[in-house]
């Protein structure tokens, strides 16, 4: 498989400026701008130097360096002592399998090169991330598009192209400047200025509608899960009570929102839970209440959990809604439930099951859109979500087992590109961190920071316009992909 990949000084020092420039773009150092430049040093080569057998190897190592910086978190995972020592090795493998999907890039790089069709690899690519995403073991993390969410104008295509369309911009562009000549850079200028305009133009289509207003409060605890359950549960109460207090003195609110595995156990087979969340909503004054918590679902004649958010009026379950996308080898094996072997099966993660289906919680004038932790990852459940005319997007989430590591942060600017992409307010809360309110631009209202315990408080629109990404999905960033092949061939001609 190896035969005749070898690599000279000036092929690593191209993969080596790749990777840094890839790192620098994203998360912690935000330097997003970065991201435009970041495939060419690989991409010059991949086009002009390497075969694409040697192409597939460079990407791949690429990919592979990338994530491990990017999935370090999974070390950072609470799991019994006897799954601990397997953690490196998922980790390791994770790393090995998400890069896989930047070598069959790099292959298809140098070979659409050959064929003097290099302008065809950005739709490759994203047929390419869009597999990444899909399905029960799909794990899209760290898109190579989530820095645009920090670069003004163009980020406001998102909201017709989706995030994959702003990817595909990406790719072009380094595309472009890969040609190391001085009609790659005529080409790149005038595709930004495209994108700018259209850009521009996608802001000026789409005013808002805004239906009513809501006022909000959002609750961070900072409190880790313990093996101890009746501890936790009493830190749990202690520390919700005493930070409802700051909400005494205030204006009621209309929706109090609490993370994912708010409380400990269930719910509903709980009275001490339900008293507790009844004194929370007396304390507060709230009308509803929206909070995580484990659940049951009768599954092949079992009860299974699942995990769950409530909507609570008056102490009364007005809407719940499932988790349907488990985190794989998290919360379950994936596809378990339609090969039984699956489950005889123990990896230590949870026995969860999924739900069967993605809508909002409603009430006779509010409509939820809730995502329960990882499900902020893919953008067709937010769209779905808005489709079914959701007027607000939920995020709750426990990252508490991320640890101190870059994971809560990057998890977070998920939700900032799906406000971008539904043009939909966004309510986040973190067990741990991080909480905010974010605008339809993805914009940072207010927030917490991870391990810190405190209530944000707030108005947020209810919109009712769907975006051009929400009304048609794919097809609008394959259209784009469509115009930019158009825009490349007219560039061409010009400069003949």
């Amino acid at each position: 498989m190896f035969k005749n990949v070898s690599f000279t000084l000036k092929s690593l020092l191209f993969c080596f400026i790749s990777i840094a420039l890839l790192l620098l773009s994203f998360p912690p150092l935000r330097i997003s701008v970065l991201i435009f430049f970041a495939f060419v040093p690989i991409l010059a080569l991949s086009r002009h130097s390497w075969s694409p057998r040697k192409s597939f190897f460079a990407w791949w190592g690429v990919g592979f360096l990338f994530f491990l910086f990017h999935l370090h978190w999974i070390l950072n995972l609470h799991v019994e002592p006897w799954v601990k020592k397997f953690l490196w090795l998922g980790f390791i493998l994770l790393a090995i399998y998400e890069g896989l999907f930047f070598g069959i890039q790099g292959y298809f790089a140098s070979k659409l090169s050959k064929y003097r069709l290099p302008f065809f690899f950005p739709l490759v690519w994203f047929f390419i991330e869009w597999l990444r995403g899909i399905g029960a073991v799909g794990f899209p993390w760290s898109p190579i598009y989530l820095p645009v969410v920090d670069v003004p104008l163009i980020k406001e295509t998102v909201s017709a192209f989706g995030g994959l369309g702003a990817g595909l911009f990406i790719i072009t562009t380094n595309v472009f400047l890969s040609d190391l000549n001085l009609k790659g850079v005529i080409k790149t200028i005038s595709l930004v200025a495209f994108l700018i305009v259209l850009g521009f133009l996608t802001k000026v289509a789409s005013p808002l509608h805004v239906n009513d207003n809501l006022r909000v409060a959002l609750i961070q605890p900072n409190i880790l899960e313990e093996e101890d359950v009746e501890s936790e549960w009493q830190k749990t109460y202690s520390t919700y009570l005493s930070l409802a207090k700051q909400l005494k003195n205030l204006p009621p609110v209309d929706l109090l929102v609490l993370s994912e595995s708010a409380i400990p156990g269930f719910y509903r087979y709980t009275s001490r839970q339900r008293k507790f969340i009844k004194t929370l909503l007396d304390s507060t004054g709230a009308k509803f209440l929206l909070f995580g918590t484990a659940d049951t679902k009768v599954y092949s004649r079992q009860i299974r959990p699942v995990n769950s958010a409530f909507l609570v009026r008056d102490s009364v379950v007005i809407g719940k809604y499932n988790k349907v996308h488990l985190v794989p080898f998290g919360e379950w094996i994936p596809y378990e439930n339609r090969f039984k072997f699956l489950q005889k099966l123990n990896f230590g993660e949870g026995d969860y099951i999924p739900g069967d289906s993605v809508f909002p919680l409603s009430t006779n004038k509010l409509k939820l859109g809730v995502l329960i932790c990882f499900e902020s990852m893919f953008p067709e459940l937010a769209r779905e979500l808005v489709n079914k005319n959701a007027q607000l997007l939920v995020n709750i989430t426990n990252d508490g087992w991320f640890g101190k590591s870059l994971g809560p942060v990057e998890h977070f600017e998920f939700m900032r590109l799906r406000a971008l992409e539904t043009r939909r307010y966004v309510l986040r809360v973190g067990k741990t961190g991080i909480s905010a309110i974010i605008d339809y631009d993805g914009n940072v209202l207010k927030k917490l920071a991870s391990g810190k315990a405190g209530v944000i408080v707030g108005s947020v629109p209810l919109l009712s316009q769907k975006s051009l990404f929400v009304k048609y999905g794919y097809y609008t960033a394959l259209m784009l992909g469509i115009m930019i092949l158009g825009f490349i061939t007219w560039i061409e001609r010009r400069q003949r």
